[in-house]
């Protein structure tokens, strides 16, 4: 009995252990739930509930996006030169990331004009092997070469204009002498007046090359030249009025592909406007067009 009641003042020293325990926790729980409520109704009376978060979080996004908007547009008006000075020298041939600079301002990869070079020579090769169509002589025109085979179908000389052959045939129904000497190629026109100068007795310009007509030819040459020069005259007036940084940004990304246009621009340029743009250029590329000038 003695070895007993030690035993079950153990277990009973145990059991109310156990319930002091028990009751702690959930005293502890409960003192927890209370704090849950008591910071809930601060947050509320402080206006920092759930949707105040969600508030908070969408204004700072909105923010954000503002001000990189904003950036990128001082980027990209290159206000304070920022762009290129700053920028344009470290990312300017950088893929994805020169799209934030002006075009002006981007430079292809030497790996990208490779890839261009290569693109371009399959369409050049497939325009150089198309062939002709049937019977038709290359370097002739189509419609010149219809207009010739149909004159053949009526008897008519190769290469000369069925109703000049028909003025020629009336002409010779009037007594007046055919053009039995009409060279192949000749001009529709001259030939006409050919066979009317015949019906009338007068005598042709035996000397006259049959072809193409020199004046009308030299003419044509010389309004293309004058637009040539009409056209680089107003290249030459663009490019003074910008800045040289600018301009030179533009000669950069313009060679070499048009390496002549640029030579032509600058030689047009003052000395003073050329030495400017050089200075802002790629070493390389201000090389290669001072030993191009002096060609």
């Amino acid at each position: 009995m003695a070895r007993r009641q030690p035993q079950k003042r153990k277990t009973v020293i145990r059991e109310e252990t156990q319930k002091e325990r028990s009751s702690e926790k959930e005293k502890i729980a409960e003192l927890r739930k209370k704090k849950r409520e008591m910071e809930e109704e601060l947050d509320e009376l402080r206006g920092r509930t759930a949707e105040g978060k969600r508030k908070c979080v969408f204004a700072f996004a909105v923010t954000m996006l503002i001000c990189f908007g904003a950036l990128l547009g001082f980027i990209r008006m290159d206000a304070g030169n920022f762009a290129s000075d700053v920028l344009a020298p470290l990312i300017a041939d950088v893929p994805i990331v020169r799209n934030v600079l002006p075009k002006e301002l981007q430079k292809k990869t030497e790996a990208e004009i490779a890839a261009e070079q290569v693109a371009a020579q399959p369409d050049t090769e497939a325009a150089a092997g198309t062939p002709t169509s049937a019977g038709t002589r290359p370097g002739t025109n189509a419609a010149a070469q219809s207009d010739t085979e149909a004159a053949a179908g009526t008897g008519a000389q190769p290469g000369t204009n069925a109703t000049a052959q028909a003025d020629t045939g009336a002409a010779a129904g009037t007594g007046a002498p055919t053009s039995a000497g009409m060279q192949p190629g000749t001009n529709a026109a001259t030939q006409a007046d050919t066979g009317a100068a015949a019906g009338t007795g007068t005598p042709t310009s035996a000397g006259a090359q049959p072809g193409t007509n020199t004046a009308v030819q030299a003419d044509t040459e010389a309004a293309a030249q004058a637009e040539a020069e009409a056209a680089l005259a107003d290249y030459v007036d663009t490019y003074s009025q910008m800045k040289p940084k600018d301009a030179a940004g533009v000669f950069d990304n313009m060679m070499p592909d048009e390496t002549d246009l640029v030579v032509k621009i600058l030689e047009n340029l003052s000395p003073d406007q050329r030495a400017a743009i050089l200075a802002k250029m790629s070493v390389s590329n201000a090389a290669e067009l001072t030993v191009r000038m002096e060609k």
